[in-house]
């Protein structure tokens, strides 16, 4: 369920509800930074952590940068990057959330046992 940059990149929203990137410019910052000759293709997450286009942002990545960024809080750019990856991140996965609730609820499950199923996501 947790997305790579790739995932954020080609995610196409059903409606205005599902919209994830909100002015963040992050998304687009990271895939220029993968196209600098010396990225090989890699971008830094919160600053600290090279990964991949194709790589999960995963809450754990995101907590291990948040902390490398703290300490260096000298890093403007890296801490602002963090907290709109982060923002679009969480959006992405309830979107996915509400995305899959709706497929459960034209089930014959109860609601409520659908609602349990996606809270275990």
């Amino acid at each position: 369920m947790n997305p790579s940059l790739n995932d954020l990149i080609n995610f196409v929203p059903k409606d205005e509800t599902e919209i994830i990137i909100k002015g963040e410019t992050v998304i687009q910052e990271y895939l220029e930074d993968t196209k600098l000759r010396w990225s090989n293709d890699k971008y830094w997450l919160g600053g600290h952590i090279q990964i991949n286009l194709n790589d999960v942002i995963a809450p754990e990545l995101l907590a291990k940068a948040d902390r490398l960024t703290n300490a260096n809080a000298g890093v403007l750019r890296g801490k602002r990057q963090l907290n709109e990856i982060n923002a679009v991140v969480k959006r992405y996965v309830e979107v996915q959330k509400q995305r899959i609730l709706c497929e459960l609820n034209k089930t014959n499950l109860n609601s409520d046992v659908n609602k349990h199923i996606v809270g275990m996501i």
